[in-house]
Formats: structure tokens, C-alpha cells, sequence
């Protein structure tokens, strides 16, 4: 299966160089995604979008709320500020040992304080229906990574542990597309591209690490029963097309409050 996708891929490379469009979901799946694992700013990158927003219903003041909560400098997180300024004290040496150490906490209590902020300014339906949508954003890739949803489906070990493997494989196989992807993001263009072979080269490895995450949707599926399956798709909820801007890998929401909005007029029906 891996030498199959690896064949696929460079494929796709001539395929994807000349193709006027890249591949779209029909839900609100996300194959060009940074950081990957980080759940929490991925509900907000889902709130950021239009499509999204109109689905839940939200209010120009909860627009403006989670814009102000996305957007809230460390210093100004509850707990980080101390957290940090102890981090910052420590000998040189001492803050290079404990530096990974200090990142991941970091992270904790900002994600910890950034969901306190859903769990205020969206209602219950409205969070229950991102929670959905977060499964649909992710792709079956969230059945091992986002807690509770293997016990929910009832997998059985050796089910986890397949699915565990195919997702190991698939990364194996999108490394160096990925480094590709982000030395083209950093770079820009070579000397020896014009701006327009660097954009196309870029929209080729969108195709082909999009095909690489598709088959690998397939083959975690695969692994379910009929059942599981059934159970799997009712846990998203209607399928609710997302239009991510694709190639900016980099792309950060609610940039600013004008972001936050997205120039769209929503109303509530949450």
C-alpha cells in the first residue's frame, strides 16, 4: 500500500503542476494543516471560517469575544505570565535543560485557558455542533487522536493498534512532502523559479499530500465494522463543506477583528 501511494504521489506531481484547481472535501475535513494535533486551536481555526459561523449561528459580540480570546497575548493568560517569568529567571543552562519542558506546559495552560473561553462565550448546542465539525475537520485520523472517540466507537486494541500503524506509515510518507511544502512557504520562490512555477510547485504538493491523507482515510475506515462505520459518520453530523484557504499553510485566524468576522452578516439560530 505504501509503494502504491509513493507511485500515486509522483504522479501527481505532473498531474497536480498543470490541474487549474485543487481538491476540495464536501465536509469540513482539512488536509494542508498546521499545527496538526493542537485540538483546541483547531476549533478556532473552524470558527473562523464563514461557512462555520453561519452553521452555528454567531453573534457579532461572540465573534468579537473569541476574536479578543484567540488573540490574547501569553503574558495575559492566567497562570503564564507567572509561569514564564520563573521560566525567564532561571540560569542559562538551566532554561536550555527545561526549555521543551516549558513549551509544552506553555501550550497546556494556554490551550486549558483558550477552552474555559469556548466553554463561556459559545452555548451548548453550539459547542456540541464544533465538536462535530472538529471530527469532520480532522478525518478518521480522529478516531485515535482525539480523546474519548475509540471508546465511543468501541474499538478493540488490535483495531487501535492498526490504525495506530497506517497513521505512522502515512507519516512516513508525507515527510518529505511536508518539507518540501514548508521550504516553499519559507523561501517563496528559487532564483531559478519565476513567482508562478514556485505557486505551482507548491499547489502540487498540496495535490499530492491531499491523495497521500485520502488514502489514508480509506484505510482507517477500512479497519471498522459496519457498525462502527454508521457510528463514526452520525458522530459528524451533516457534512458541512468548508472552504480552507488551501496552500497557506501559515494562514493564523481571527488576525484581527476585522478577520474575525469575515466581512459576513450571521444570524443566530443556535
Amino acid at each position: 500500500m505504501r509503494a502504491n501511494r509513493l507511485l500515486m504521489a509522483i504522479g501527481l506531481i505532473v498531474i497536480g503542476a498543470s490541474c487549474g484547481s485543487l481538491p476540495h472535501s464536501q465536509s469540513a475535513r482539512r488536509y494542508v494543516e498546521i499545527p496538526e494535533d493542537d485540538l483546541t486551536r483547531s476549533k478556532f481555526y473552524l470558527l473562523d471560517r464563514r461557512e462555520v459561523q453561519r452553521e452555528l449561528g454567531l453573534r457579532t459580540g461572540q465573534m468579537t469575544a473569541l476574536a479578543d480570546a484567540f488573540n490574547t497575548p501569553y503574558e495575559r493568560i492566567p497562570g503564564l505570565g507567572e509561569w514564564r517569568a520563573k521560566y525567564q529567571g532561571l540560569p542559562q543552562e538551566e532554561k536550555r535543560r527545561q526549555k521543551s519542558q516549558y513549551m509544552e506546559s506553555r501550550d497546556t495552560i494556554s490551550s486549558e485557558w483558550l477552552e474555559s473561553q469556548l466553554a463561556e462565550i459559545l452555548s451548548e448546542k453550539q459547542k456540541n455542533r464544533l465538536d462535530a465539525l472538529l471530527l469532520q475537520m480532522k478525518g478518521p485520523r480522529a478516531i485515535v487522536s482525539i480523546p474519548g472517540v475509540t471508546g465511543r466507537l468501541g474499538l478493540t486494541p488490535e483495531q487501535s493498534s492498526k490504525i495506530q500503524s497506517i497513521i505512522r506509515e502515512c507519516h512516513d510518507d508525507l515527510a518529505p512532502f511536508y518539507q518540501r511544502y514548508g521550504h516553499n512557504m519559507l523561501q517563496t520562490s528559487r532564483r531559478s523559479q519565476t513567482m508562478k512555477e514556485s505557486e505551482k510547485e507548491q499547489d502540487a504538493l498540496v495535490v499530492i499530500t491531499t491523495e497521500i491523507l485520502k488514502s489514508q482515510d480509506e484505510s482507517i475506515l477500512a479497519v471498522l465494522t459496519k457498525a462502527q462505520g454508521d457510528q463514526w459518520h452520525a458522530m459528524q453530523g451533516p457534512l458541512l463543506r468548508v472552504s480552507w484557504p488551501e496552500t497557506a499553510g501559515f494562514y493564523v485566524p481571527f488576525h484581527s477583528l476585522e478577520k474575525a468576522s469575515n466581512q459576513a452578516s450571521v444570524s443566530p439560530h443556535y
